[in-house]
């Protein structure tokens, strides 16, 4: 009984007026009088009798936090909550350094830079190490992991399962946890290829807490990849709504727009985006998507250019600027032709950075040399494979039968 208890809970479904008290580590008379004078959101199993109740984590905890502050009939102050990993505990107010050092991680992880990410997590530590039962630091912990996956600044396997450890850790003290399930969807998603098992997970947690923007943008971004492009507007139109100051939902919409061919709106987006965010590379990245995808090559360059600038990465100058001769001297195939011999010379063994391991595979692709391009897909083991399901480059593998059954074989979703 107390394994299926513990298993409803995980899930996010509380049943009976025991596990529901147990949740605010109060008796069952005081949850029960709540439900009737304070509009506790418990719900009723229709047809079984009125002692078949349930409720779900996510709404408890919403209450309790509407509640808690100001009212001290609810006898359920925050701090007063179970510090022993019990469901729900993740919503203690914390210590004052505690809060100030979770707050410090959110902020930096946002940032999405090497440095920035290596910051939150140090951040973050410190946090965990003062207080080892505030969930919601080890949710912050296990998306920075994650994002540093992304970034290029940890191996995948060691980063995903270092993310995966810490959003565990954040559920089994807070099993309503919105933004550790959606890492673990990411992890699933993304690391594993796991698309079904995934997208399922990534459903629970935006269910989870509706008001948890990074949850909406996760999930609209594995609805792109999976080639679901009208759902993937309308969830990350709702993270837009949570968190209307988020670049990076703004870069993910216009992301979206490509994928599902919209050129005018996707180009306009990213554009205003480079504009107020000059120093984020990723829109220029996107951008050179959709200046490829429109035949505008010269613009391609161009975005190609400023995202290198922007990485850092003087390897760009010389594929740009060989870029710029052939596509002068012989249109687009002298173009591509002229990257590929520049990128050869410029590229010593592997490259750690994910995207630049993307971009030589792109440059295959444009080039027709379909073994390589897909070879290199397979051999990236990051969300960056993915983007070949929007990418101009790969227009003829998404719709050439013997290509998309190649790309299967990598894991990949295959779209059209």
């Amino acid at each position: 009984m107390a394994e299926a208890a513990s298993g409803r809970a995980a899930s996010g479904l509380i049943t009976g007026w025991k596990q529901i008290a147990r949740h605010f580590a109060k008796d069952e008379r005081t949850v029960k009088r709540w439900a009737q004078s304070k509009r506790l959101p418990v719900r009723r199993t229709p047809g079984q009798g009125r002692s078949a109740v349930f409720a779900y984590v996510s709404d408890l905890n919403s209450w309790l936090t509407q509640h808690a502050a100001g009212n001290a009939d609810t006898e359920t102050r925050l701090t007063e909550l179970p510090a022993d990993g019990g469901a729900g505990s993740g919503k203690r107010w914390p210590s004052q350094a505690v809060s100030d050092l979770y707050l410090d991680g959110a902020f930096l992880w946002q940032k999405r830079t090497k440095e920035s990410l290596a910051r939150a997590i140090e951040t973050f530590q410190r946090a965990g190490s003062l207080d080892p039962n505030y969930a919601p630091t080890f949710a912050g912990l296990a998306t920075t992991y994650d994002l540093l996956v992304e970034v290029g600044g940890v191996p995948p396997e060691e980063g995903y399962e270092l993310a995966r450890t810490a959003a565990n850790r954040a559920i089994m003290l807070d099993p309503g946890l919105a933004q550790a399930h959606s890492v673990l969807a990411d992890v699933m998603f993304f690391g594993a290829h796991q698309i079904d098992e995934g997208l399922a997970k990534f459903a629970q947690a935006a269910a989870l807490d509706l008001r948890n923007a990074q949850a909406r943008q996760w999930y609209a971004a594995a609805l792109l990849f999976a080639g679901r492009y009208r759902e993937a507007q309308v969830e990350i139109d709702k993270a837009r709504m949570l968190a209307p100051e988020s670049r990076s939902i703004l870069a993910t919409k216009g992301l979206i727009l490509l994928g599902a061919r919209d050129l005018t709106s996707a180009e306009t987006l990213l554009s205003r985006l480079a504009s107020d965010e000059p120093g984020y590379r990723l829109p220029c990245f996107f951008l050179s998507f959709v200046h490829l995808a429109q035949g505008r090559h010269a613009d391609y360059l161009a975005r190609l250019e400023k995202w290198f600038e922007l990485a850092g990465d003087r390897r760009g100058d010389g594929i740009v600027a060989a870029g710029k001769r052939g596509l002068a001297m012989a249109g687009p195939q002298g173009m591509t032709g002229a990257m590929i011999e520049e990128a050869a010379r410029q590229t010593n063994g592997e490259p750690s950075d994910p995207y630049f391991r993307y971009f030589l595979a792109h440059l295959d692709a444009l080039a027709g040399r379909w073994h390589d391009a897909v070879q290199g897909l397979g051999a990236l083991k990051t969300r960056h494979a993915f983007y070949y399901v929007v990418d101009p480059a790969f227009a003829e593998a998404r719709q050439n039968p013997s290509l998309r059954e190649r790309i299967a074989m990598t894991g990949l979703p295959v779209v059209p």
